[in-house]
């Protein structure tokens, strides 16, 4: 059945009361700066009771009465950038769209469709350079038949990472239940931390071309695999998927290529939050991350447990002194390189792989009143070889959104080693 759903209302939120003199001007810290200016799509599915438009009506107004009031804590989230300097909190708002889903929420959980799913995004977004000029956080409240709910939330990766997505929801979340307890006031104040930087001469470049085929797999086998080779050490769910997903890759590379001898990046992002000494807590809203960049020049794809292990010391490298020198002259000479490679890849010398998890962090709590999710969603992210890990709802599961040109597709879907260590199971 395909999905179908209209759009029956838009509306700007803004913050129930103005944003302070005091706070109008609010500082990007240097990681922000360098951030892409995309957004950082989640779609957060609800089971409700048998549908009723009074009911639905009462949550919508909730959501938008408790948005309002939590634009007051984060409320640079209501204003615009200028110039990639600063925040100008002059509480423009963020939009607020509210959609009617003809359908049934399990036929969309028993079989996601990429397309179908960015249906329940806000219709604002876009993936190109620009979309915060637009706004840094937009909502889509969806409304299905059965009366079940799925909320689609961006925010502009300018504005914070994943770890901030998710202490905005689960805020808004604890707001809307009225859980005083469970608010958390954020430390916005990362350039302390971050100074901004003079980022006038450095222009964002993507990954590549928009792929024309996104699928989504529960890789949940490979851990005990990986746990019997004698080289790694209890590989986390994490390093495992990644690995297998990685060794797939380097085949369709080759495949492709004909190369008898390759080049392969696998960069992993990094929250810096845990690393940095003393470690920051999970308060700071706004980017505190970096790659982890493992480099294998091969003329085959090693086994998994070499492909772990390259992955390991790459991350911890990412340490106390790691994050000293991003604070210093390391922040550009870091997003140069990237760049650098990024470009490497367009002229087909390499192939880089990126790689984010949003393993762990809350998503699954968020309860806004009327229960907790039963799935957890985003939808591609539209750059060549980019790869999203997600809980799935039981959480001793991996789910990954993978992105891939169509072509490398279809070779990646045919391998046997993925085949053999990706779960069928509904979600």
């Amino acid at each position: 059945m395909v999905l179908k759903l209209d759009v029956i209302s838009k509306e700007t939120i803004k913050p129930s009361s103005p944003t302070p003199h005091h706070l109008r001007t609010f500082k990007l810290s240097g990681i922000d700066q360098f951030a892409p200016p995309i957004p950082l799509p989640i779609i957060i599915f609800y089971s409700l009771n048998d549908y009723d438009k009074v009911e639905n009506d009462m949550r919508t107004d909730r959501l938008k009465k408790s948005l309002s009031e939590m634009l007051t804590h984060f409320y640079h989230l209501g204003g615009r950038i200028v110039d990639n300097q600063v925040i100008n909190c002059n509480d423009e708002g963020v939009n607020f769209f509210e959609a009617r889903v003809n359908g049934h929420l399990s036929d969309t959980l028993n079989n996601p469709i990429s397309e179908e799913l960015d249906l329940l995004l806000p219709k604002d977004i876009t993936f190109i350079n620009g979309w915060d000029r637009k706004g840094l956080l937009s909502v889509q409240v969806n409304n299905f038949d059965c009366g079940g709910m799925a909320l689609g939330v961006c925010l502009s990766h300018k504005a914070g990472d994943t770890s901030s997505l998710g202490l905005f929801l689960n805020n808004w979340a604890a707001l809307t239940r009225e859980d005083n307890d469970g608010i958390l006031r954020p430390e916005l104040d990362l350039t302390s931390v971050f100074p901004p930087r003079d980022v006038t001469s450095y222009v964002h470049t993507s990954t590549g071309s928009p792929p024309q085929k996104v699928i989504n797999k529960r890789l949940a086998a490979l851990k005990a695999k990986s746990s019997n080779e004698l080289y790694v050490e209890y590989p986390t769910r994490v390093e495992a998927v990644s690995a297998l997903i990685w060794r797939c890759a380097m085949k369709f590379v080759r495949m492709r290529t004909r190369s008898v001898e390759s080049v392969t990046v696998a960069n992993h992002a990094v929250n810096l939050r845990w690393r940095m000494v003393p470690p920051l807590s999970n308060l700071f809203f706004g980017n505190l991350v970096s790659g982890a960049m493992a480099t294998l020049r091969t003329e085959s794809p090693p086994e998994l447990h070499c492909l772990v292990s390259q992955m390991r010391e790459a991350v911890s490298k990412v340490n106390g002194e790691f994050v000293r020198n991003l604070r210093g002259d390391g922040l550009s000479a870091y997003w140069n390189h990237l760049k650098e490679a990024n470009e490497r890849q367009v002229k087909g010398v390499l192939e880089l792989f990126m790689f984010t998890s949003w393993c762990r962090f809350p998503f699954y709590e968020a309860d806004f009143g009327w229960g907790k999710p039963i799935w957890i969603s985003t939808v591609n992210w539209r750059f060549k070889n980019s790869f999203i890990l997600m809980d799935t709802k039981c959480g001793d599961g991996v789910e990954a959104w993978i992105s891939l040109d169509e072509e490398d597709m279809a070779r990646f879907e045919c391998d046997l080693e993925l085949i053999a260590f990706t779960s069928a199971e509904n979600i």
